[in-house]
């Protein structure tokens, strides 16, 4: 990986454009319990790599 790292969201996703890698960013509430965990994991189409965890 490159010694620059991406700092702001911006430069992460121009990072991944650089890359030809996909991205698709979905906004919700924040996750602090099991069920605030599943209740965001319903808001996510079943393909869809989760990484509220």
């Amino acid at each position: 990986m490159s010694e620059m790292q991406p700092k702001t969201q911006d430069e992460l996703f121009a990072f991944l454009d650089s890359l030809d890698i996909a991205h698709k960013t979905m906004r919700h509430e924040p996750v602090f319990t099991v069920a605030d965990r599943w209740r965001c994991a319903t808001l996510l189409p079943a393909d869809t790599p989760r990484t509220c965890s």
